[in-house]
């Protein structure tokens, strides 16, 4: 386990593959932890019917995204930059998702469970150092 200390907050920070592992194992069905509840059984599924279902909610992930990236600026470059970059990360997170009910490489799904971990965890990050007053 890696921690971490901030000189200005003193927060800890554990090592993602850590909180993924206890995510998973206290609930396993929450998609907040990259868990996702409906999945397609990779033994029954029909390869078309999982294609298709990927690419429909990528497709609206990335429309998300798209839509959420544009500012119109606020005046404050750190927020611009904290609201695109969370509605990117969101993006990946939502297409990962899209992976964990579709996908059945299991090294493809391992990654897209450390991609929800890794960009909640700087999403945070980015949205702790905007409400720092020295960061503004």
């Amino acid at each position: 386990m890696a921690l971490v200390l901030t000189d200005a907050r003193r927060l800890a920070r554990i090592s993602p593959g850590l909180v993924l592992v206890v995510a998973l194992f206290l609930n396993a069905d929450d998609p907040a932890t990259g868990a996702v509840a409906g999945a397609l059984d990779p033994e029954t599924a029909d390869v078309g019917q999982r294609e298709r279902l990927y690419l429909e909610i990528s497709a609206a992930a990335m429309a998300t995204m798209m839509r959420d990236m544009q500012t119109g600026g606020s005046g404050d470059v750190n927020r611009d930059f904290v609201m695109q970059m969370v509605a990117h990360h969101q993006g990946a997170i939502d297409m990962a998702r899209a992976m964990l009910r579709t996908g059945s490489n299991q090294q493809l799904i391992r990654l897209a469970h450390e991609i929800i971990v890794t960009q909640r965890e700087e999403i945070d990050a980015m949205q702790l150092a905007i409400a720092e007053p020295d960061m503004r």
